[in-house]
């Protein structure tokens, strides 16, 4: 497995798990985005971010992630 993919599969797994739920979404960008930390601890085990990494999933949350999150806040309302 390249370095690459192994990045992106630690990445890809935190991207889904926001998918899950938007409290989960919500959780993880307060977490691993506001407050910059580089692991967090998931149902499965805890997940460690290099700063690669964290730089690919800052910008995967705001392209992928954050839009699904406005798009159901504005259609509760």
């Amino acid at each position: 497995m390249t370095q690459a993919s192994q990045h992106g599969d630690k990445v890809t797994r935190l991207i889904h798990y926001c998918h899950g739920n938007r409290s989960q979404a919500e959780d993880l960008f307060q977490h691993l985005i506001a407050e910059k930390a580089m692991s967090i601890e998931l149902p499965e085990g805890r997940v460690t971010l290099t700063p690669e990494e964290h730089d690919e999933f800052v910008a995967r949350f705001s392209a992928e992630v954050e839009p699904t999150i406005w798009i159901s806040k504005r259609l509760k309302n």
